[in-house]
């Protein structure tokens, strides 16, 4: 049945598994920072950017890494290394992205020699 101009019609909010409230909750009452929040700020810092910690597509690569196993020391460690090997590189600086740095090469790119920052 179409409903008419006439016709109350009712919309219902998504369904939320109330796990991103909860997370947030569980953060606030701790204390601690969230540690999504936290590596993006240190990229943010490290890169002087503006990435979002609530990207989904930002939330879901590092959720993974850390479901792998990785440490917020891991993810500062990648973004310290590339920012060094690729800044300076106006080529390779685009790469200088969550979408490259927690990406599927991360464990590669933690476990590549470090690079010596040139002074």
């Amino acid at each position: 049945m179409i409903p008419s101009f006439n016709d109350e019609i009712t919309v219902k909010e998504p369904l939320s598994t109330g796990l991103k409230e909860k997370e947030k909750e569980k953060d606030t009452l701790s204390g601690k920072p969230d540690p999504l929040s936290e590596i993006i700020d240190f990229l943010n810092t490290t890169l002087k950017t503006n990435y979002k910690p609530t990207t989904p597509k930002t939330r879901t690569l590092i959720l993974a890494r850390i479901k792998e196993g990785f440490t917020i020391e891991n993810f500062k460690t990648v973004i310290e290394n590339k920012y060094i090997e690729w800044g300076g590189d106006d080529k390779m600086k685009k790469f200088l992205r969550p979408e490259t740095l927690f990406g599927t090469k991360f464990e590669g790119y933690l476990n590549a020699p470090a690079k010596v920052e040139l002074v």
